[in-house]
């Protein structure tokens, strides 16, 4: 009986280890999210919501808008408004022309310590807008051309 409650108390111990072991490994956050259907231009811009950046890999953007966005994946704290020159000492970030078609920006979001992306949009041309039109993920899944 005492060698049944030495192997029971092992297992249990082994797997509430196991449990908790896993649980500080944050999965990579590759789930398409729509981007903000509004219109963008030279003066005007959409932002996406902030999402959780797990890992060291690119930003993700298939962008099906039918024009090249100028993107700046931002990492950390959105402000409350953005503006389309935006610039803040508290947020680190990349800009990138992404043309239609399936895209991965290079960053240093979560080398820099930052563990949240949200993409500032527009089309950073003179005379150019339409509707954003696409999806993107904070972390990548598989391997696309780099944006910038």
């Amino acid at each position: 009986m005492k060698n049944f409650k030495k192997v029971a108390l092992a297992l249990a111990s082994s797997l509430i280890m196991a449990s908790t072991s896993l649980t500080a490994f944050a999965a990579p956050n590759t789930t398409d999210t729509d981007l903000p259907t509004g219109t963008v231009s030279y003066t005007k811009n959409v932002t996406t919501g902030v999402r959780a950046k797990t890992n060291t890999t690119p930003v993700f953007m298939n962008n099906q808008s039918g024009m090249t966005l100028w993107v700046y994946a931002n990492g950390g704290s959105k402000p409350s408004s953005v503006s389309v020159t935006y610039n803040t000492g508290t947020t680190i970030g990349t800009y990138a022309k992404v043309k239609p078609g399936k895209y991965v920006i290079h960053t240093t979001i979560y080398e820099d310590g930052y563990r949240k992306a949200w993409l500032n949009i527009s089309t950073g041309v003179n005379g150019v807008s339409g509707r954003c039109k696409g999806v993107w993920s904070p972390d990548t899944a598989g391997s696309y051309p780099s944006a910038n």
